[in-house]
């Protein structure tokens, strides 16, 4: 068989084995039944236990990347294959394997080709630098495996599976064997998991894992195999490629001993674990029978594999249709997808808890996948920066759900479009792709609801969407909100949909390297280079970087990027980048050049948001046609629209044009706004809703008077609308605000901690997850019964009160926004003016919004959620009284990240959006009065220059009162702020000083020492 057969045979499975060993043991499951090898290669069709489905095994002649690539190629070139395999054993790095459990591909990360060594500590010393090129196994056969372990009529064949296995083990393995660390394990039920599998060298080295980590943080396995195996079926005809891998150690330095005291039986185990967990799927498992059918041609020989079971195609066909909208909508949402083939796997953010209260035990939680989130919360809101270029984040989490398990089950994500819903007439039924109903009554599945454009600033649309979740009881919810504009209505949403709260994280410089070097065609260095300018530029204005600011811009361009000190100023380059690269490509007899594009695009977006027009395809062609008319352009306007929607900065949504990038259409509005002063009178009225993103560049650019006096005017007016309402003293500087979390702070510290351990029992799997898990069962549960009263408590006073809160939030919100973004352009009068008015505005809505909160009943809520009747209603270990006591403490805890959500809010935006050092002077120079009034002023002057601000915060506390909760609060504040915004150790030991100095008066010491060593570890 040295020639190449004209017709070649097919085969469902073409696999490719390492070693002599691992095909010992998949000879042993699937017998060989004919030679189609040669004198020097070991290649022969094997019995897969399913009379339809046809494979073939070849073995490499040695092992590593370049012997599979050969073995890859024999196997293309002389049959045809359907899916190409990888199977044989690799080298644990999760902690969620153990030794002789399988794991195979999501993911295939390969690092054997793409790597360099470096000098470090000035030539002392050698690292090694990563850049892998990046496999996908197809969804289809990842999730088909999944299946096996969430799907009711399989579970059972998959249970029988693992005690064989177990026996097996117990049998060949009876005693415990040498595991990570100097600790022993014993070999016994054998798990599996799918996820990313590297390629590199197989390396004892801690060191050496410790950096593979790095280019993918939730890495399973090391072997040497897959990258040449993958490489091969990408070359042929983009075939699709799968890696089974059994644990036979742990990579690590107990390698020789694990084999010395075994004898080789535990890497014979993990092959032949790895080969049978094959051989079940291949025999038992439908999903995977079909995903294998759909390889096939239509030619009247192939074979049917004749599946009469038709009781899993709903789920199957649910999947698919979710998968292809997924595809469709981030191809039309995310230029980088669009740039990559289909199952490009775009990066995800992990996200981090939001401080609730401030508190630097909340502050200090690690960044995690939003997967591990789904696994321990039922309601998660996420917040997403505004200056996140575009829309696809939502899109970007379904897909990287469509492979998860969760509580054991298939997660199937399910996208909703929350503006959408706007009346009681709208349902998540009439939104979703799919049909929910049916969805709700399968087995083995768990809907995850995305709910994108969330409408806070509309209370009865929040009372829609909220009625919509309870319709789902078992589901679980991801709200996706930008920016965090509406700090009144997401506060009161997260309160009465006990949803926790978190921050997406930034894309770390690694993926935006990577991005780099495969988009424009960089060499390593260069683009890592060029990535860490990037970041660190990106990093210094606080600006969020992500890849997709660079798809389509040419490499010229990217680089005058690092020259942008501003958000207004690194959009315009982006604009220009991707005008820049249409036009390059304009194949047009009549070439019209960037600028004249940009000019027609500012005047659409101002038709389109001022006018409110919608544009199909022929209107947008005539308008098209009109803007060349007036100009003279002798050009095809269909061809001029096209090119727009060609090069991924216009798509058709139900038949309307729109502006495939936000942050470009915010930039197109905000300079055309700019230049027309009484547009922009126009456009932004001071009332809700309102466009931040578009006024954040056009205060940035530079507001004109009329606008910053109205917005002056409408901040003063409901503060002093408020003022009215409540003419004593502020609350704040009271001892009324007086939580048991206050008086009980160890009791609190240490519940904190408890439920932080659980979580992290319940993602790690520990051996006691489940208790662990139940735990939390009941804090969700007490978090959800309390939404539930506020949600019933429809009081007319608080109503109304909440009105003029609002409003004041609002009014508040855009000071704050023109006074942080405006800060180069404002007169000095104006940002005095606009400094103090925002402070006196944060002291009144401070006040009122404390007041509001209360009046939430907390000792009653204890009481109800503590009654027998309650207690026994919950599925908990624990004796009814350490339940009673458990419980209580929950609402303990809840009480105080409530009454502290006002300081917590408003402090820490006032920091975060108005911190340019340019407004120092001004801040310091604007005339406040009261003690609270000047603390807000110096703890804003103190986060924007803390060497400088000290001062003026020490004198501010002198006159404070002892006010417990605000201090307490305040100083956790500070802390939040050192750990999140201050990056220059001096400016962090100022606010570990300030934090200090504020709760000095109520005798609480702070760990000093212990918190400038987490300064110096962050450093």
């Amino acid at each position: 068989m040295n020639d190449k057969p004209s017709n070649r045979d097919y085969f469902d499975i073409g696999l490719v084995v390492p070693l002599e060993d691992e095909l010992l043991q998949l000879i042993n499951r699937f017998p060989p039944t004919e030679n189609r090898g040669t004198d020097t290669v070991w290649c022969h069709v094997v019995d897969s236990g399913h009379a339809d489905v046809r494979m073939i095994v070849i073995q490499q002649s040695s092992m590593g990347n370049r012997h599979a690539t050969n073995a890859t190629q024999y196997l293309h070139e002389h049959f045809d294959i359907g899916l190409t395999v990888c199977l044989g054993i690799a080298g644990g790095i999760s902690n969620d394997l153990d030794l002789a459990d399988v794991c195979y591909s999501g993911h295939i990360a390969d690092v054997l080709d793409n790597n360099k060594v470096v000098d470090i500590d000035d030539g002392k010393a050698l690292d090694i630098e990563f850049s892998p090129t990046h496999y996908s196994t197809p969804t289809r056969f990842t999730r088909a495996f999944n299946f096996m372990r969430t799907q009711p009529q399989l579970i059972p064949v998959y249970d029988a599976w693992q005690q064989e296995r177990e026996a097996i083990a117990t049998k060949d393995i009876p005693d415990e064997v040498p595991s990570r660390g100097e600790t022993l394990e014993r070999i016994g039920r054998t798990t599996t998991k799918d996820g990313t599998i590297v390629c590199g060298m197989v390396d004892k080295s801690a060191l050496y894992n410790k950096k593979l980590k790095g280019v993918e943080r939730a890495l399973l396995a090391i072997e040497t195999e897959s990258g040449g195996v993958f490489s091969q079926a990408k070359f042929r005809d983009d075939k699709p490629a799968m890696t089974i891998r059994g644990i036979s150690d742990y990579a690590d330095g107990n390698k020789t001993k694990l084999e010395d005291a075994t004898k080789g039986t535990v890497r014979k185990l993990a092959a032949a674990n790895a080969a049978s967990f094959l051989h079940l799927n291949i025999t038992a498992n439908p999903y995977f029978q079909r995903a294998l059918l759909e390889l096939r041609g239509s030619g009247d020989d192939l074979l049917d594999l004749g599946v009469e079971d038709e009781t899993d195609v709903p789920l199957k066909q649910v999947m698919q249709t979710i998968e292809a909208e997924i595809d469709e909508t981030l191809r039309r949402l995310s230029p980088e997808y669009k740039l990559q083939e289909k199952g490009y796997r775009l990066p995800v953010p992990r996200i981090r808890k939001t401080p609730q209260s401030g508190d630097p035990v909340d502050a200090q939680q690690e960044a995690i996948d939003v997967r591990e989130v789904l696994k321990t919360r039922e309601r998660t809101l996420i917040n997403i920066p505004r200056s996140y270029p575009d829309q696809s984040l939502p899109w970007v989490i379904a897909a990287d759900l469509l492979t998860c398990e969760i509580d054991g089950l298939q997660a199937v994500p399910i996208v909703i479009d929350g503006d959408a819903i706007r009346g009681k007439q709208d349902t998540f039924v009439s939104a979703a792709a799919v049909d929910l109903d049916k969805l709700k009554q399968t087995d083995g599945v768990k809907m995850v609801f995305v709910v994108e454009n969330m409408p806070f600033s509309s209370k009865h649309r929040i009372d829609t969407i909220l009625e919509q979740c309870d319709a789902y009881p078992d589901a679980r919810f991801l709200f996706v909100s930008r920016g965090d504009d509406a700090l009144i209505g997401e506060t009161s949403f997260m309160n009465r949909s006990a949803a926790a709260p978190y921050d997406a994280g930034k894309v770390s410089f690694l993926e935006i390297a990577f991005f780099l070097e495969k988009n424009f065609q960089m060499g390593c260095q260069e683009s890592e280079v060029i990535a860490n300018r990037l970041y660190k530029t990106f990093d210094n204005f606080r600006l969020d970087a992500h890849p997709t600011y660079f798809a389509g811009i040419p490499k010229e361009t990217l680089t005058a990027l690092l020259n942008a000190n501003r958000r207004s100023e690194l959009i315009q380059l982006a604009v220009v980048g991707f005008l820049t690269f249409l036009v390059a490509g304009d194949q047009a007899d009549i070439n019209l050049g960037r600028t004249t594009r940009e000019r027609f695009l500012r005047k659409l977006v101002v038709e389109m948001r001022l006018e409110k027009r919608n544009f199909d395809e022929a209107e947008l062609v005539a308008f098209a046609k009109e803007f060349a008319d007036r100009h003279d352009f002798q050009i095809k306007p269909l061809q001029f629209v096209n090119d727009f929607v060609d090069n991924g900065i216009m798509h058709f949504e139900q038949g309307r044009a729109q502006i495939s990038l936000p942050f470009i259409e915010s930039y197109l509005l905000a300079q055309e706004l700019h230049d027309h002063p009484r547009l922009a009178s126009r456009y932004f009225q001071m009332v809700e809703p309102f466009d931040y993103p578009a006024f954040e560049l056009y205060a940035e650019i530079g507001a004109s008077d009329e606008i910053v006096q109205a917005v002056i005017e409408t901040l003063k007016a409901a503060t002093d609308d408020l003022k009215k309402l409540n003419p004593g003293d502020n609350i704040m500087l009271s001892e009324e605000i007086s939580p048991i979390a206050i008086r009980r702070t160890e009791a609190t510290d240490r519940m904190r901690e408890r439920l932080k351990n659980a979580a992290k029992a319940v993602r790690e799997g520990s051996r006691n997850a489940e208790q662990k898990q139940q735990m939390l069962d009941v804090s969700e549960q007490v978090r959800e019964e309390a939404g539930k009263q506020f949600a019933d408590d429809d009081d007319e006073a608080v109503s109304k009160r909440f009105e003029h809160l609002d409003r004041l939030g609002a009014a508040w919100t855009r000071a704050v926004v023109l006074l942080g973004q405006g800060a180069e352009h404002l007169e000095a009068k104006e940002k005095r003016d606009l400094s103090a008015k925002v402070v006196d505005g944060a002291a009144v809505a401070l006040d009122e919004w404390s007041r509001i909160n209360l009046e939430i009943d907390f000792g009653k809520m204890k009481e109800d959620l503590t009654t027998d009747e309650a207690l026994n209603a919950t599925d908990f270990p624990d004796e009814i009284e350490d339940r009673r006591r458990f419980v209580g403490s929950i609402i303990d805890v809840m009480e105080y990240a409530i009454l502290a959500q006002p300081i917590r809010q408003i402090f820490g935006y006032l920091a975060e959006q108005a911190r340019h050092p340019a407004l120092y002077m001004s801040v310091d120079k604007s005339e406040v009065e009261g003690k609270l009034e000047t603390l807000i002023k110096a703890s804003w002057m103190v986060d924007l220059m803390p060497k400088s601000g000290r001062k003026y915060l020490k004198e501010s506390m002198k006159a404070l009162p002892r006010a417990s909760f605000l201090r307490y609060t305040i100083a956790s504040h500070y802390l939040s702020r050192l750990f999140w915004a201050h990056w220059d150790k001096e400016n962090r030991t100022v606010m570990l000083e300030a934090a200090q100095d504020v709760v000095k008066p109520l005798g609480v010491n702070i760990d000093k020492p212990k918190l400038e060593k987490l300064i110096k570890t962050k450093d």
